[in-house]
């Protein structure tokens, strides 16, 4: 039995590598804590001996099933060039609330079902979603999840269950969490050449981020103070129309209370002009004076 599994070990390598090849399974994966830009998407095709690159935004959330709650489900956009995924069942997200569902863990029934974002989600992870659910349009099989395992998480128990493809438009962010990479290489994937081959361009990427993180936090800040100093010249100008409009209101004010004094003053007189007369037509000695003159 251990021959036999010594014998079959260059059929699977060459067809894992055959796989990998087909699938343009990255060689490096970029990550920053900052998030990568389309420009530094941009600037990393441009680095020697680099083939493929590509932005991908990937989030893990917490869902709930029929049985169990608070499952953690990773999603990733779906790929174009590098680590390409293959449909095994229904059809392509056409909707930015679509997606394609891991085939070890959904089948073809599942096709039409939603995969809902549980409510026990920080509000962070709300954020990073366009949508609340994604309707299953499809399975399929992806480079990055040749193994049963799904990766680890900080959410939950830590085990992921499984994964979702979604359209970049079904995320909310406005970065990408990950830029994966295809350099030209040797030898199988993972073999001792390929580690060699691949092993030159390890310092040309680590350099490459580190400049990128600096410009990218840069930016970042620019457009906080940015932000800042727009809010700042809104409540200038709010301010200005504050003070403009209470001027205009004081100024009406005082004009009001000025009249309404004078009114009140004329109608105090009036008031008294008429008690006078009054008195004045009751007093019999003014009637008896006017009828001696």
């Amino acid at each position: 039995m251990f021959v036999g599994l010594r014998l079959s070990r260059p059929d699977f390598l060459e067809t894992y590598n055959n796989y990998t090849n087909k699938t343009n399974f990255y060689d490096f994966r970029l990550v920053s804590t900052l998030g990568l830009t389309d420009e530094d998407l941009s600037e990393v095709k441009k680095l020697d001996g680099v083939k493929l690159a590509e932005g991908a935004v990937g989030a893990d959330f917490l869902f709930n099933t029929a049985d169990e709650d608070n499952l953690i489900m990773m999603a990733q956009s779906i790929p174009e060039n590098v680590n390409q995924i293959k449909l095994k069942a229904g059809r392509m997200p056409e909707k930015a609330n679509e997606c394609l569902a891991d085939p070890d863990m959904y089948s073809k029934d599942d096709i039409g079902s939603t995969i809902k974002l549980s409510k026990d989600n920080s509000e962070q992870t709300f954020d990073t979603f366009a949508y609340d659910e994604y309707t299953i349009v499809g399975l399929a099989y992806s480079v990055l999840y040749i193994n049963m395992e799904r990766g680890s998480s900080t959410l939950g128990n830590g085990s992921v269950k499984g994964y979702i493809y979604i359209p970049m438009d079904g995320f909310s962010t406005d970065y990408y969490t990950d830029i994966y990479v295809c350099v030209d290489s040797e030898g199988y994937v993972y073999s001792d050449e390929y580690e060699q081959s691949t092993r030159k361009y390890v310092d040309g990427l680590e350099k490459f981020m580190s400049e990128r993180a600096v410009i990218r936090r840069d930016a970042i800040i620019d457009d906080a103070m940015s932000q800042l100093d727009d809010a700042k010249k809104q409540y200038e100008d709010g301010k200005t129309q504050y003070d403009a409009a209470k001027a205009e209101y004081d100024a009406g004010y005082a004009e009001y209370v000025q009249k309404k004094s004078d009114t009140e003053a004329q109608l105090e007189q009036a008031r008294k002009e008429i008690e006078n007369a009054e008195r004045m037509m009751g007093d019999s000695s003014v009637i008896d004076q006017n009828r001696q003159s």
